[in-house]
């Protein structure tokens, strides 16, 4: 097992966790979607600093839906291509819903 891992079996975690996710009224941060009941266990806690992993400060830290989490995960890595960071935004533009002139 992994300290992450370990760390998140812990009860300071686990507190830390639940009372960021009810100051966000169970919400995703970025989506915004409401979970309620069993689906709350689908909110999750991404680290905005992972090398500070055990720092327990709510501004390390943002609420997301595992979808969201998903794809914050998987733009970071795309960001972190350096050169194509750029072309990876504008990709992701083209793909995004247009309001109405």
């Amino acid at each position: 097992m992994n300290k992450h891992t370990k760390f998140r079996q812990t009860a300071d975690w686990k507190k830390f966790r639940l009372v960021l996710i009810e100051k966000c009224n169970f919400a995703c941060q970025l989506c915004g979607t409401a979970y309620t009941g069993k689906r709350k266990k689908m909110l999750q806690v991404h680290h905005l600093l992972p090398v500070r992993y055990d720092w327990l400060e709510p501004e390390n830290f943002k609420v997301l839906c595992s979808n969201c989490h998903d794809l914050v995960e998987r733009f970071a890595i795309k960001k972190s291509w350096g050169i194509y960071k750029d072309k990876w935004q504008d990709l992701l533009n083209d793909f995004m819903p247009k309001e109405k002139k």
